[in-house]
């Protein structure tokens, strides 16, 4: 009972800041984060908020976490924080700010979260096969940012915290990136797809001259 109290209280209670002219804020507030069996992520680990113009969030590659798309913006990434709510693990209020529209031109864009469980704010890539939960604009669609000089809270809160009314599996790591084929491997496939066209090409040729 007490967890419940203090989440609520934390987060009826929004922080009041300065917006200045040009720049937008963003609060959200989540939980419970976890990995993909369900354990709460623990503090530090990698959280990340991505824009995008339309609403295809490309899926993060071993070495690009926006998978090398030339329309999503990284806004935020940096270590998760439940000491912001102290209301148990992977539960946090994850405020960011004055972001600059000069630098970030992301009035009106969709907005999506995610979360590493292994990875941390020091991490420069994701590597292959690490799984990663994503929840945004294609879950809920108020997930937009506003325009200058708004301060918009977007809330994602599981069952499991006791007031929210997301499944719990919503907050899973239940998603993973996609290993890139081996060079040699692909080499393969390449030749092997050559070989298959040449003999077609030649079954054919000695059909039409028979």
């Amino acid at each position: 009972m007490k967890k419940l109290v203090l989440l609520s209280a934390a987060l009826a209670c929004l922080t009041v800041t300065e917006i200045r002219a040009g720049t937008i804020s963003m609060d959200f507030q989540v939980g419970v984060l976890a990995d993909s069996s369900g354990t709460p992520i623990t503090d530090g680990s990698l959280f990340q908020i991505i824009a995008s113009p339309d609403t295809t969030f490309s899926a993060p590659t071993p070495t690009s976490f926006l998978g090398n798309s030339s329309n999503d913006v990284l806004v935020w990434s940096g270590g998760f924080d439940s000491s912001t709510v102290g209301a148990g693990p992977g539960i946090a209020d994850m405020a960011v700010n004055n972001i600059d529209l000069s630098t970030y031109p992301i009035a009106g864009d969709y907005l999506t979260i995610r979360w590493f469980p292994t990875l941390t704010s020091s991490s420069l890539q994701p590597g292959a096969s690490t799984s990663y939960g994503q929840y945004g604009y294609l879950n809920d669609n108020s997930w937009i940012a506003g325009n200058a000089g708004s301060s918009i809270t977007y809330t994602f809160l599981t069952q499991s915290t006791g007031i929210g009314s997301a499944t719990n599996s919503l907050g899973y790591a239940n998603n993973t990136v996609t290993p890139v084929p081996e060079p040699s491997s692909s080499a393969i496939v390449i030749a092997l797809c050559a070989l298959a066209v040449t003999i077609h090409h030649r079954r054919r040729a000695v059909q039409a001259g028979r």
